[in-house]
């Protein structure tokens, strides 16, 4: 017999034995469900349920004051609580001691009971709004979502924290502002993927760099520099490179891109060779954000907003623990 489903009578028989008070104030999330035929579903609103007291420790957050556990999480006597809740509630606290500063951080959980039991959850979404990073990685709004994932229910009620069985695939959407685009190739782990990734050899002999210093959005594009960067590892002398990104067709994965070299005289040439390297570089990036793995597959530009906008592939190989630093 597996062991998720070995260990959920014991589970079961730890959750009955709870005091009656907390048996029925936990009815009204976790309901047995009715009958096979109508399976009752958990799905968690956190960010609509936390009292003022929780309200205000967000706030608090914020401003850049350190997280307040959630109080599932403060009595370790507390009755076994094995829901979606609480695996909302842990999700949130471990993204929220993550980030330098945010709005707002928010889980759902869909899950039945019985599947909670044996460690499956039917899916997972973490949406949040201004977030900073402790290496700034920035964002205005984030959106991550996945299906079917499998989890360790012993792990979640004794230790509190979210142990995944096996990968969960789904997909990540994220909104940039220009700084927060910046932000992002300027970024440690991008800037790492810059180092390794193929240049063109007679181009950039020592590699080639996305500079996230000026941006600009104009014709549909976003449109920033770079510079190539000599075999000795110095900056190339005199110059720079303007690049300009735009969105392939609507549902086709990838960038177009096209490099101009500026030289101090004033002369402009283009440099196809560059336009590969890079729209390659996008289309194979890949972040690991502490065992949540991004990858590049879709570009949007809203101009009158002033918003870039990245659709990524998401695997997360290890839900990020607390207190990780990306």
């Amino acid at each position: 017999m597996p062991p998720s489903l070995a260990s959920a009578p014991a589970l079961a028989a730890a959750t009955a034995s709870s005091s009656s008070s907390f048996s029925a104030s936990r009815a009204s999330r976790s309901r047995t469900p009715a009958s096979t035929s109508s399976p009752s579903i958990l799905r968690h609103l956190a960010s609509r349920r936390r009292d003022d007291g929780e309200a205000s420790s967000r706030r608090r957050r914020a401003r850049g004051a350190p997280p307040t556990a959630p109080r599932a999480l403060e009595n370790p006597f507390a009755p076994p609580d094995l829901s979606g809740d609480l695996l909302a509630r842990i999700a949130e606290f471990a993204l929220s001691t993550n980030l330098r500063a945010f709005d707002d951080v928010t889980a759902v959980v869909d899950a039945s009971v019985f599947g909670m039991l044996g460690g499956r959850v039917d899916g997972v979404i973490i949406t949040g709004a201004r977030w900073a990073s402790r290496k700034n990685l920035t964002c205005a709004t984030a959106r991550f979502e996945v299906g079917a994932a499998a989890i360790d229910p012993i792990a979640l009620v004794t230790e509190r924290v979210v142990k995944l069985r096996e990968p969960a695939r789904g997909t990540a959407k994220l909104v940039f502002t220009t700084a927060d685009f910046g932000n992002f190739l300027s970024h440690p782990l991008t800037v790492a993927a810059m180092r390794s990734h193929a240049w063109p050899s007679t181009r950039a002999p020592g590699g080639f760099e996305l500079v996230g210093e000026r941006f600009a959005l104009e014709d549909g594009a976003v449109v920033f520099e770079g510079r190539a960067v000599e075999g000795g590892g110095g900056r190339e002398g005199g110059g720079g490179y303007r690049i300009a990104m735009r969105p392939k067709r609507a549902g086709d994965v990838g960038v177009v891109v096209e490099c101009h070299r500026y030289d101090d005289d004033g002369s402009r040439a283009r440099h196809p060779d560059l336009d590969a390297a890079v729209e390659t570089f996008f289309e194979t990036l890949m972040i690991d954000l502490c065992g949540a793995q991004l990858r590049f597959r879709q570009l949007a530009i809203d101009e009158r907003v002033a918003e870039v906008r990245l659709e990524l592939a998401l695997t997360v190989v290890a839900f990020p623990p607390p207190n990780a630093s990306f």
